[in-house]
């Protein structure tokens, strides 16, 4: 299985790249991203749509020290669109545009990450409660929150203890 992993996040914050790669691999996943250098972009290229299409999960980061807020939008966009399993976790107060897909969208705040996890939590329980999830195997919305949820937890909590 594979995971495509879209960031926007401030350098001193790359570490939290670092324990969703542990956890998705702990998953058995392999891992790619379209992060391909510095320099903040909102094209959506070639490269990262045929690898998004190839996905089994895809799992976006927007922080607001992040430079990249369009171009991880824009893949969501894409993700949905293609109907891999997406999550996307953005920190509260970023002004999203009118395209934006807002589906499996986690809002968060650093000084109260409570909430956040609670909400990741009730989508877990929700979706492995499901009769289409007991009887059919795991939906495609399914996936995304039993692969994707627990790591986003630990994501949200390291977010929350890192000084911006």
């Amino acid at each position: 299985m594979k995971a495509f992993i879209s960031h926007s996040i401030n350098d001193s914050e790359q570490f939290v790249l670092t324990l969703l790669s542990d956890k998705l691999r702990e998953k058995g996943f392999s891992l790619t991203s379209s992060f391909s250098g510095r320099f903040p972009s909102s094209s959506l290229d070639t490269l990262a749509a045929m690898q998004i299409k190839e996905a089994s999960l895809f799992i976006g980061i927007i922080t607001a020290s992040g430079l990249n807020h369009l171009k991880v939008i824009s893949e969501h966009n894409l993700a949905v669109s293609m109907k891999v399993p997406a999550l996307l976790l953005v920190e509260k107060n970023i002004q999203m545009p009118p395209d934006f897909v807002n589906y499996n969208v986690i809002f968060f705040n650093r000084q109260f990450p409570f909430q956040a996890i609670e909400e990741i939590n009730r989508n877990i329980r929700h979706v492995t409660n499901t009769t289409a999830y007991t009887q059919n195997g795991a939906s495609q919305n399914a996936i995304a929150w039993l692969f994707g949820g627990l790591a986003l937890i630990g994501l949200i909590t390291l977010l929350s203890s890192s000084k911006d």
